[in-house]
């Protein structure tokens, strides 16, 4: 919710020309020569709901839910031009739709960027197989114009002319190969026009500040790491990460032994159906640019092309029973994880919305109160999987209170925390976690990703204009324990202070010094 409010209503009280000059001349920030994202499809798709749901988050959710379902009809599409059989197109695009890291990238309104990117993506590489397969200028055309689209979604597009020719050559027969540079082209051109835009509005190229980029040493094995378990392991994907940090060495092995099992069956696979090996190239290619910082909803993508990499492992010569019976235990499987990832963000969402339900009482209970500041510790009510940031915006959306506001030290913690350790007194909050799962997450403009290291003792800047210093900073890179000092300018005059301590909100003239943990 965090990133969902400031996005929708980017565009308040700008008007028509000057929410789309907003949106289309600056990158989500909206500061220029820094780097960041540039999506002003996506926001484009946000103001135009803007006007017609409002605030009413169900209108979101409904478009997200409907790309999701236009998605899965174009890997349909393509699927037939590589398995030729209706059915089992069916059945790859039903393994894409319940793909365990789903719920993510549909549930989450700020994941617009991905569903409209991949839905620009394949409808791309259909209308290239077709051009390469038929001939027919109006189709590369088209897949120009929907790699374009792509591109001013998310910048994950950048992979589309390499993942297109791989497409292209495991897609199609010999009679393509003339065609080849079109097809090329027509993926490559939209994205130099998206760099070029991007330059010109931005002042700086796609590449640069914090913008998508490869990470390097231990950092990109962490992210290949979690891209693979997000892709491979149909439930259970967030256990491995656990493990990974809790039992490096059995993570280790447990990896090499299924990396080698994958790797055996890939090889025997590859030998038989070349097209096989071009569509893994495909899918490795999909996922780089997200190898420095993988998360879960970045996964979209790269799901259709391993949806894709299954249907043709199974259904390429005639199916046997067994690759039936293959085909349905995975979709048990992931049709579990599907289940299990979509309960967990239903119970994380009834918990924000009790967290937003006693903000509201707060303001209620304080008339006098020229400002508020919310010092988000963590508490033992999130069991599922909680991040707290974002409160703050959400709370003045829903309320409509226009008294200024701050959050203080939001927090990402899963499940029930090893300890969470905190010192407040009348001038400072301290706050540290001895796990490396928790995190502090202030609003800063920029991810913190790749090779990007904090240093123990380094202020930084949220974008409220707070100043937290970091005190500790875990083997990850993630701010460990951090402190802000409460007398800063920024914190508004007259202000009430209230800490979220063990499930309700505490006004802190009535607690003058809090510890513990």
């Amino acid at each position: 919710m965090g990133e969902d409010v400031p996005l929708i209503t980017i565009g308040d009280d700008l008007g028509l020309g000057g929410a789309l000059a907003r949106i289309w001349g600056r990158s989500l920030t909206g500061e220029r020569g820094e780097g960041g994202l540039y999506r002003p499809l996506t926001l484009t798709t946000f103001l135009i709901e803007r006007s017609v749901w409002g605030l009413n988050p169900a209108g979101y959710h409904f478009v997200n839910i409907l790309l999701n379902a236009l998605c899965t009809i174009l890997l349909y599409l393509v699927a037939i031009l590589f398995l030729k059989r209706p059915l089992y197109a069916f059945l790859t695009a039903l393994l894409f739709l319940f793909h365990p890291a789903h719920p993510a990238a549909v549930h989450w309104i700020s994941a617009r960027g991905d569903l409209l990117c991949t839905a620009g993506y394949l409808a791309g590489i259909y209308f290239s197989l077709r051009y390469a397969i038929e001939g027919g200028r109006a189709k590369i055309f088209l897949a120009g114009a929907f790699f374009l689209a792509a591109s001013f979604s998310k910048e994950m597009a950048v992979t589309a002319p390499a993942v297109t020719v791989l497409a292209v050559y495991a897609g199609t027969d010999e009679t393509w190969k003339g065609r080849i540079r079109f097809v090329f082209m027509a993926a490559f051109v939209p994205i130099l026009v998206f760099a070029v835009l991007r330059v010109a509005f931005l002042g700086t190229s796609a590449a640069s500040g914090d913008a998508y980029y490869l990470a390097f040493g231990r950092f990109m094995v962490v992210n290949a790491v979690k891209a693979g378990s997000f892709l491979l392991i149909p439930f259970g994907h967030e256990a491995a990460e656990r493990l990974m940090f809790a039992e490096p060495q059995v993570f280790l092995g447990l990896a090499g032994f299924c990396a080698l099992v994958l790797g055996v069956g890939l090889f025997f696979a590859l030998r038989r159906n070349k097209r096989i090996m071009l569509l893994v190239a495909a899918l490795v290619v999909s996922v780089l640019p997200v190898m420095g910082m993988a998360m879960r909803w970045h996964m979209y993508l790269p799901s259709a092309l391993l949806a894709l990499v299954i249907g043709e492992l199974l259904f390429a010569k005639r199916a046997r029973a067994m690759n039936i019976g293959i085909y349905f235990i995975l979709f048990l499987l992931f049709g579990i994880g599907f289940i299990q990832l979509r309960s967990r963000i239903g119970r994380s969402s009834e918990l924000a919305r009790r967290l937003i339900k006693q903000g509201e009482v707060v303001l209620a209970s304080s008339p006098k109160a020229e400002g508020f500041v919310f010092l988000m510790l963590p508490s033992k009510v999130y069991r599922s999987g909680t991040y707290t940031n974002g409160f703050v915006p959400t709370l003045q959306a829903v309320s409509g209170d226009g008294r200024p506001m701050l959050e203080v030290i939001p927090s990402v913690h899963y499940g029930e925390y090893r300890s969470c350790e905190f010192d407040l007194n009348s001038s400072h909050l301290t706050v540290g976690f001895d796990s490396s799962e928790d995190y502090i997450a202030p609003r800063v403009r920029s991810y913190i990703i790749g090779e990007r290291q904090l240093d123990a003792r380094e202020t930084l800047i949220t974008q409220d204009g707070v100043e937290l210093r970091a005190k500790g900073i875990s083997e990850l890179g993630r701010i460990s324990s951090a402190e802000v000092n409460l007398e800063q300018d920024v914190f508004p005059e007259k202000s009430d202070f209230f800490i979220y301590y063990r499930g309700e909100w505490l006004r802190l003239d009535i607690v003058e010094e809090v510890s513990g943990k």
